[in-house]
Order: C-alpha cells, then structure tokens, then sequence
C-alpha cells in the first residue's frame, strides 16, 4: 500500500493522466522559461527515479504493478490525445501532449524486461530532444513578437 501512493505521488509529479489537471492552469499562468523548466528538468528525474524504485528495488512486484500501469498509460495516451485537440493555446497544447508522451513512456514500464528500461530511456532521449526543440522555437516566436509589437 505504502508502494502504491509512493508512485501515486510520482505520477501526481509526472503529470500523469488522472493526476494531470494541475499542471494546465500551472504552465499557463506561469512564465515561459518557467514553464520550460517544469516541462522538461522534473520529468527526467522523476522518471528515473521510478524505474530505479520499480525495476531495482520492487522488481518482484512487476506482475502485480503491470497491469496498473497498462491502465495509467491507456489513460494518458487517451487524455492526452482527446485533451490537445480541443486546446487553443500553445501552452495547453504543450500540457497535453506532455501528458501523451508520458503515456508512452508509462507503458514500457509495463513490460518489466530491461528492453522496456531501455525503451524508456531512449524515449526519454528523444523526448527531451523533442521538448527542446518545441521550446526554443516557442521562445523564439514568443520573444520576436514581443519586440515587434
């Protein structure tokens, strides 16, 4: 039980699916470096934190956690997916597709092999590659147009 609202309190910090609410009012009234930060800096430690807690520490409780996190990663991808379309500021957008991609990355926790640790990782890769990209080319836009106006 102490196991369970442990990575509850992960999935609340990851802005996983049925916890992600938070973070949407969050990201938009907050800065935009801000909002980078929190966008990309928690993930990549809170992600790696889980694996070491679930693959190295709890490895045996795989098969009971595996199908928790099937769910989980159901309802990010869906949430995620259904919850950018009806977004008409970029930030929320950002939220959900944040919200998406942590589904992704959920569900190879779900395998317990170590393919699945490093599919999480490479994702984790090409996720921060990605949230970089996304926010520099936000900034840019962002910081031009205030000295243009």
């Amino acid at each position: 039980l102490g196991l369970f609202f442990i990575i509850l309190g992960f999935f609340f910090k990851l802005t996983v699916a049925p916890f992600h609410i938070w973070a949407v009012d969050v990201y938009e009234g907050s800065p935009t470096v801000i909002s980078f930060f929190f966008a990309v800096v928690p993930k990549i430690s809170f992600i790696v934190v889980l694996v070491r807690l679930v693959f190295y520490s709890f490895y045996s409780w795989i098969l009971v956690w595996s199908n928790f996190f099937i769910f989980v990663s159901f309802c990010c991808i869906v949430f995620g997916a259904f919850g950018a379309m009806a977004q008409r500021k970029l930030k929320r957008f950002l939220v959900y597709s944040s919200v998406s991609h942590l589904g992704y990355i959920i569900l190879a926790f779900s395998s317990g092999s170590f393919f699945g640790v490093s599919s999480i990782f490479f994702y984790l890769f090409i996720y921060i590659v990605m949230s970089f990209s996304v926010w520099s080319v936000f900034f840019y836009f962002f910081t031009n147009s205030k000295r243009i106006s």
